[in-house]
């Protein structure tokens, strides 16, 4: 049995086609049929693992793309609220926040 399956994935692979084939559609003429849709739906199989690779990679670099895109949109966005911060803490920001505390300390409400 494992070579009889070792065969079939052969066919499958529409490798050795006459070799295996041929002598067995001289004996029984009827077999070609087999073969023939054996290797039909075999090239379909392949055919289907292919494009579903092909997806597979595809939508990983999508997902890598729209990540990178994010992360990007990110920063930009941590970059302007540090520059926010620096302007109303920076120097001047400083200053004016020493003022009011001194001047909350010397003007008691009470």
């Amino acid at each position: 049995i494992p070579e009889a399956m070792f065969t079939m994935f052969t066919l499958g692979l529409l490798a050795d086609w006459t070799s295996i084939v041929a002598p067995i559609i001289n004996e029984y003429w009827w077999a070609s049929v087999y073969f023939a849709a054996f290797t039909f739906f075999s090239s379909i199989g392949m055919l289907n693992l292919i494009i579903g690779v092909i997806t597979e990679r595809t939508a990983q670099a999508e997902q890598e793309y729209a990540e990178r895109q994010a992360s990007k949109k990110h920063h930009r966005a941590m970059q302007k609220i540090h520059e926010v911060a620096d302007l109303l803490f920076g120097e001047a920001g400083q200053d004016s926040i020493r003022r009011r505390q001194l001047e909350e300390m010397f003007h008691d409400p009470d």
